[in-house]
């Protein structure tokens, strides 16, 4: 590993590779005097790039998410329809009488949100450098959002069982069922793929492998707005929450469509081995 004085390293994509040079267009002397102090121990030199690559991770992780949420029209779009979404069902929640039940909206709406984000992070991406930073923020966002969303399910499924109530019985309640699971396949099967991409790229391409999980996530987020849709002919809506169903159904059509300004369709031709 070589040094300089005067210019800090900068992250490239990979642990073992690094060069110099600034670090998101500015220079980092803090990081350049660690590189030069580490001395000629071997084990100090890993803990220092060690060191530094989490310094640079991170970094060109905030660098990531600040440009890529508003980074364009149909992001700002999207963020605007989706915290608007999130808005509309948080105050009609605050309005209403708060009992169990209201955690499994709760919930779930912050998901959505989460998920949304997700998505417009790796809108649009093309450096190896932020497919790899994205790809791990949008897998810790994926997960955050499955958390909201296993947390929602099972304040539903508690709910029923204490008040002695039929599962998975309304189309509301199924197809809400169908869409979650769909989302869990989706999410860890992305996670896999990105950190072991060699076990799927024994049956499919590994690029056609990404357009899979790519698919699977706009048709998940899609059927997630349909489920919301569904929820306001259900009797806790029409009796308690009184969210609208034509408001609901405008705004997340708009997210979706902003969204969809996004999506580049050579991304989605796909070549199975």
């Amino acid at each position: 590993m070589q040094s300089t004085e005067n210019q800090a390293p900068a992250f490239n994509g990979s642990p073992d590779e690094f060069e110099y040079g600034t670090i998101n267009n500015r220079e980092s002397p803090l990081l350049s005097d660690i590189l030069r102090d580490s001395g000629n121990s071997n084990n100090g030199n890993v803990e220092k790039a060690d060191y530094i690559y989490r310094h640079l991770t991170i970094s060109a992780a905030k660098t990531r998410i600040q440009q890529s949420l508003f980074n364009s029209k149909g992001a700002i779009g999207a963020q605007v329809s989706s915290v608007a979404f999130f808005l509309y069902i948080m105050y009609h929640i605050i309005k209403a009488p708060t009992i169990f039940f209201t955690g499994h909206v709760i919930f779930n709406t912050f998901g959505i949100l989460v998920l949304i984000q997700s998505v417009i992070l790796l809108q649009p991406i093309s450096t190896f450098k932020d497919k790899k930073i994205g790809g791990i923020v949008h897998g810790i966002f994926n997960s955050i959002s499955v958390v909201f969303f296993m947390i929602a399910l099972s304040v539903v499924v508690y709910n029923k069982a204490a008040h002695n109530g039929a599962h998975f019985i309304s189309f509301h309640s199924r197809f809400g069922l169908f869409t979650f699971v769909l989302v869990i396949m989706n999410t860890f099967g992305g996670i896999a793929q990105f950190l072991v991409p060699a076990v799927y790229s024994l049956v499919i391409k590994k690029k056609s492998m990404y357009k899979v999980h790519r698919t699977l996530g706009y048709v998940c987020l899609v059927l997630l707005i349909v489920t919301v849709v569904t929820a306001t002919v259900t009797p806790y809506n029409t009796s308690i929450l009184r969210l609208n169903t034509y408001v609901v159904f405008t705004i997340g059509l708009g997210t979706i469509l902003c969204l969809a300004t996004g999506v580049r369709p050579s991304k989605f031709q796909f070549k199975v081995r």
